[in-house]
């Protein structure tokens, strides 16, 4: 009994013999399976599903939105003293509190594109009361007094 289990009960060249019969046949008959099934159907491209969008969630529509607009100093060029043109808006909504009322402050900062030298321009940044949050000063005082 103990040699069936020992570890050179696997080195008998008669257990080889038990699979070799049917080796050939079974090789030739999965090898005729694939040339089938390649020539049954062509190969499709299935798209990969789209994974959760990273990042924040926006926030609500319903809260009541204070625009705040942060034009540049000047509409020329700081380079070679062309026009400016729009191109497009930067805007950061961070979240505010007024007592018993949240409000949403949107910065809509536009930006500027010089034809000429094709530099762009943009207000700069408000700084932020905590940084990468979408919270503002009413958001900090609320955080201070809890």
């Amino acid at each position: 009994m103990t040699s069936a289990f020992a570890t050179n009960s696997e080195t008998r060249p008669w257990q080889r013999d038990v699979f070799e019969e049917t080796w050939n046949t079974d090789l030739s008959a999965i090898e005729a399976e694939v040339e089938q099934l390649a020539n049954d159907r062509p190969c499709e491209t299935v798209a990969r599903p789209q994974c959760p969008r990273a990042g924040r969630q926006p926030l609500p529509d319903h809260l009541p939105r204070i625009e705040h607009r942060h034009e540049p100093a000047s509409c020329t060029c700081g380079h070679c003293g062309n026009d400016l043109v729009k191109i497009g808006e930067d805007v950061s909504e961070p979240l505010d509190v007024e007592p018993a009322k949240f409000v949403v402050h949107e910065h809509i900062r536009p930006q500027y594109a010089c034809r000429a030298c094709e530099t762009i321009t943009a207000a700069p940044i408000p700084p932020a009361v905590i940084d990468r949050r979408h919270g503002g000063y009413g958001a900090a005082e609320l955080g201070t007094v809890k």
